[in-house]
Parts: structure tokens; sequence; C-alpha cells
């Protein structure tokens, strides 16, 4: 879909999501999928209308309140300089090892990492320069499970990734967010 300049991206959308539900947003390339989910986190502010949660406008919430509740998985995740290890546990303050290792084997990180000289020691580089997309995204996603927000929202979470692993990081996470609210965009 392309946009002419200053049109916007999504007119006239309206959309309930129950506490606890799973909700895929599918659509072609450029349909506004990515620009909803960085609105409901306030990286971009509506220009009309206004986006509820718990019957709470989100534009009056401190910035803070709404990063505790939210938590996004990016199309290009970022990484820090660093580990394996130290990129999941920035999800969480305080998160032990063990607890880190459990949200990584959830997103699908450890057949990639057991593999690695340094496991899950090994620096990822700048950026996550040294790993493949389909590796940054599963780090991401161990990142936001440790979080353990109340409403995940995942952007292609599963792009760059073989059927395979497709397939056992969806059922994954779909275990392991049970009861969260999920926006997962996909094409």
């Amino acid at each position: 879909c392309e946009h002419p300049p200053g049109a916007p991206v999504l007119a006239a959308l309206s959309l309930e999501v129950s506490p606890g539900e799973l909700t895929c947003l599918t659509g072609p390339s450029g349909a506004g999928k990515s620009t909803l989910l960085s609105l409901l986190i306030r990286l971009a502010d509506p220009q009309a209308g206004r986006i509820l949660v718990d019957s709470r406008d989100i534009a009056g919430l401190p910035l803070s309140e709404l990063r505790r509740l939210i938590t996004l998985v990016p199309q290009d995740p970022w990484l820090h300089t660093g580990t394996i290890v130290q990129n999941i546990g920035y999800g969480r303050s305080g998160a032990t090892r063990s607890q880190i290792i459990a949200a990584a084997d959830r997103a699908g990180v450890t057949p990639f990492a057991d593999k690695l000289a340094r496991g899950y020691e090994t620096p990822v580089g700048e950026h996550g320069q040294f790993l493949s997309g389909g590796q940054r995204r599963r780090i991401a996603v161990a990142r936001a499970l440790l979080r353990d927000t109340p409403i995940l929202l995942l952007d292609e979470p599963t792009a760059d990734l073989d059927l395979a692993t497709e397939t056992r990081l969806i059922a994954d996470m779909l275990a392991s967010t049970a009861g969260k609210t999920v926006l997962l965009v996909t094409h």
C-alpha cells in the first residue's frame, strides 16, 4: 500500500482486544500494522481519536507506567553490544540467570546458543551484527518474555526464520503468554 504524503496511514480504525486474548493483525506491507503498534506504546501519537488500556486513555499515562504494561518486539529489534545473556537480561533488572535462560528456552534461543563456542556468553557485536536476523529476533522475544508485562506486541517475530523454527517459536510463545494480551503482526 502506498500512502500519499500527508494522508493518514490509519483512518476510521476501531479495534477492541479483550484481556488475555491473542489477536493477529495481518495485511500487506504498508497497511499500517507496525504504525498501530507504535501508537500503542506512544512512539507516535494519534492525530485524532484515543487509545484505551483498561478504560484509561494512554495519552494521560506516564510513559513509565505504560512501559510496565506493554512490551514491543519490533520488526528490527535492537541489541546492545554485550553477550546474549546480557541482552536478554536487559528485559528485567535483577533477573536471575535461570530466569533469563528459561525465557531464552521459550524463545528458541537455546538451540543456536548451545552451538556457539561461548554459548550464552557469546558477544553479539554492535547492534547484534554477529547474529542473523532470526537470532536477533529470538533474543528480542526472550527479552520481552522475561519482562513479563500484561500486554505483548510482536511485530513480525518469525521473519527470517525457517518453517520448523517458526512453528516451534510460535508454539512456545503461545504457551508462555497464556493469560496475556498479545497482538501479533504478520503478513
